[in-house]
């Protein structure tokens, strides 16, 4: 009976749970909300707009350093910028690595991006990758196809201006794709595109800290699909293929045409002529590694940063006459170069306030105490 199962399973939890909170140490801690005994303060995390509650809770026990308890894991949460820096690099050596997320990393396999992967060899191996390809220097490569794309997003602006949201999707999307992998894309309906919007998506939503039992009981992912409250299976089932095709398509591709000699240079270029081999599956795995990191992580913060542009641009229509004024002064009628940057003071400082006004990652992450 489904249901008897549940509840044992559901107790056997409880009891579990119990077992650890007896068992710990009893130290101080940071203030926080009341919790209820065993499940602590599980009914009281946010599902949503979660940096507005735990913000809430810094100015109601006067404390940037929050702390939660969820079924005997200990929880705390930073909310001040001094807290950060003292925690994460005065004293790096002890919380440089990440909570491990069972949803994420196992059941939608996310488990190799860097803001995900525990501290140690292969996540060094890969950081190392990473910022050979994307240090000040190197960045400077990607710059033609940031412009040609550029290009093509006022065309498409110019030819639909009411469908501006689909084409920042679509154009951070194509240059992230051709950066990375040297592929053109499709003018609609790219299935390299479509399938990272639905991988991304799949990753926002599991998380969030709170959705999924199952990251508070990781044991949980041994039950079966069929009982009540494993819905999480069910998502992840549907889930994990778009993961995987979105980190081994593209890829393939892009290898595929440099094998043939028709690839663009490229991340994956790159990454095999500084020696990683295809042939050797380690090496195959940080460069499929660092191209996924590099496309899951360009478009959807890109985006965030452009929407919130032009709302402000509509809400503040002054600030966008100076700046297109600015524009007007200095360019005359070409469009701009990113060597024009220079010279546009009052546009550089729009760039960087719609970098601050609205952040693109307003929460980071919860850090297990250990």
């Amino acid at each position: 009976m489904p249901t008897d199962l549940y509840l044992c399973i559901f107790a056997l939890a409880l009891v579990v749970v119990g077992l650890r909170q007896w068992h710990k140490p009893r130290l101080p801690f940071p203030p926080g909300p009341r919790g209820y005994p065993i499940v602590g303060n599980l009914f009281n995390m946010p599902s949503d707009r979660q940096w507005e509650k735990y913000l809430e809770w810094s100015k109601k026990y006067n404390s940037d350093v929050i702390y939660l308890n969820v079924l005997g894991s200990p929880i705390i949460v930073l909310n001040s910028r001094k807290a950060v820096n003292d925690l994460f690099s005065v004293r790096s050596f002890l919380y440089s690595d990440r909570p491990v997320s069972t949803m994420v990393t196992e059941l939608l396999g996310w488990k190799s991006l860097l803001s995900i992967m525990p501290y140690g060899h292969a996540w060094r191996i890969r950081r190392r990758a990473f910022w050979q390809e994307f240090n000040p220097e190197h960045s400077l490569n990607h710059r033609p196809k940031q412009l040609w794309y550029s290009r093509d997003f006022l065309r498409r602006l110019l030819d639909e201006p009411k469908r501006f949201l689909h084409h920042i999707d679509y154009t951070l999307a194509a240059v992230i794709i051709s950066i990375t992998y040297g592929l053109d894309v499709q003018p609609e309906h790219d299935s390299n595109i479509e399938c990272a919007e639905k991988a991304l998506g799949q990753l926002q939503e599991a998380a969030i800290s709170g959705n999924f039992m199952v990251d508070i009981l990781p044991f949980l992912k041994h039950i079966p699909k069929w009982i009540p409250g494993a819905g999480f299976k069910i998502f992840a089932e549907k889930a994990r293929p778009d993961t995987i095709n979105m980190r081994e398509a593209p890829y393939k591709q892009g290898l595929s045409r440099l094998l043939q000699g028709k690839g663009d240079p490229s991340i994956l270029s790159r990454c095999i002529e500084r020696g990683y081999s295809i042939d050797n599956s380690s090496d195959e795995e940080v460069i499929k590694d660092v191209a996924w990191i590099a496309y899951a992580g360009g478009a959807e913060t890109s985006h965030v940063v452009l929407s919130n542009f032009v709302a402000a641009m509509l809400l503040y229509p002054e600030v966008q006459r100076k700046g297109q004024e600015e524009l007007d002064a200095y360019l005359g009628s070409r469009l701009p170069e990113f060597e024009d940057l220079l010279h546009l003071p009052y546009v550089r400082a729009i760039m960087l306030e719609a970098l601050r006004w609205q952040s693109v990652v307003p929460l980071g992450k919860h850090v297990p105490v250990s």
